[in-house]
């Protein structure tokens, strides 16, 4: 499997230049899509990666590589009058991406551990934590609010 093929790697990378390296699992809720709607494999899959990330969270504490998770409760694929009724100030792919990028510069902590991301406060409150940045040379379609399902 994939894990089998990139850990190795990450504890040779940790090896050859001093530092711990990460490996952060970003998962959903199990809930699906926000229809309610999710097919038995989907399901089958989310439960499958909750217990593959649990367990080298669990096996590789010990190791070079800081292995962590990410569970996004949040909704995702929101409609179009969702998204107008409780608006995000980004999309959640991009505050996601950023608490994925402050998880890689915080070293070891929270390795082994679990972040949940209940609530949009929550979340802010793990960027904040983290220490992450808007990187400003980044920019959005000023639309991308009501021009997707981002």
């Amino acid at each position: 499997n994939a894990a089998s093929a990139l850990l190795p790697r990450l504890e040779g990378l940790s090896e050859f230049d001093g530092t711990k390296t990460s490996y952060t699992f970003v998962t959903g809720d199990g809930g699906g899509h926000s229809s309610g709607k999710l097919s038995g494999a989907g399901q089958l899959n989310s439960h499958h990666i909750w217990g593959l990330s649990s367990g080298l969270r669990y096996e590789m504490k010990q190791s070079k590589v800081a292995v962590r998770e990410v569970r996004v409760g949040l909704q995702v694929n929101r409609s179009e009058e969702e998204r107008k009724k409780s608006p995000r100030e980004r999309p959640l792919s991009e505050d996601i991406g950023n608490l994925c990028a402050g998880l890689t510069c915080a070293g070891d902590k929270m390795d082994g551990e679990m972040i949940e991301v209940e609530s949009q406060q929550a979340l802010e409150e793990n960027l904040l934590e983290y220490e992450t940045t808007i990187d400003e040379s980044i920019t959005m379609p000023h639309v991308w609010e009501s021009a997707g399902n981002l």
